[in-house]
């Protein structure tokens, strides 16, 4: 499978010992010399640990920085860099093409619930609200 080009790399093979800021840090040190750089998303979950994405300003800058250091070594490890296979979020945004994922609608509704619970809690607190419990009837049998 090829993945088409884009404007955002993926990068993998980083060194996960070293702190998130210094490698953003780091990447924009590396990439910037090529274009413009939008975005630079690196996380320490365990999942996504050596992993990074670059998003440049357009498709071009970042075939030039992809061709010019993919296979160099990148503290201390060999940098693999491709094309990453989904438009970032930044890119997204930028061409009025965002939507939440359903991950992040769950998360989000999920957190109106707690809300909304807790709302309730205070309100039994202040007294404003009366708490009457679910009685199970008995069905004849």
């Amino acid at each position: 499978m090829t993945i088409p080009p884009s404007q955002t790399l993926y990068c993998n093979n980083l060194n996960d010992r070293i702190p998130k800021e210094e490698l953003k840090r780091s990447l924009y040190l590396l990439f910037s010399q090529y274009g413009p750089i939008m975005d630079i998303v690196c996380t320490k979950v365990p999942r996504m640990r050596g992993q990074g994405f670059i998003v440049f300003k357009d498709t071009h800058t970042a075939t030039a920085a992809m061709r010019a250091c993919s296979r160099i070594n990148f503290l201390d490890k060999e940098l693999r860099i491709s094309y990453a296979k989904a438009k970032s979020d930044t890119v997204a945004r930028a061409d009025g093409s965002y939507s939440q994922k359903k991950k992040r609608e769950r998360k989000e509704k999920q957190k109106e619930k707690e809300r909304e619970r807790e709302r309730l809690k205070q309100k039994r607190k202040e007294g404003e609200v009366h708490f009457t419990p679910k009685i199970k009837e008995k069905s004849d049998k």
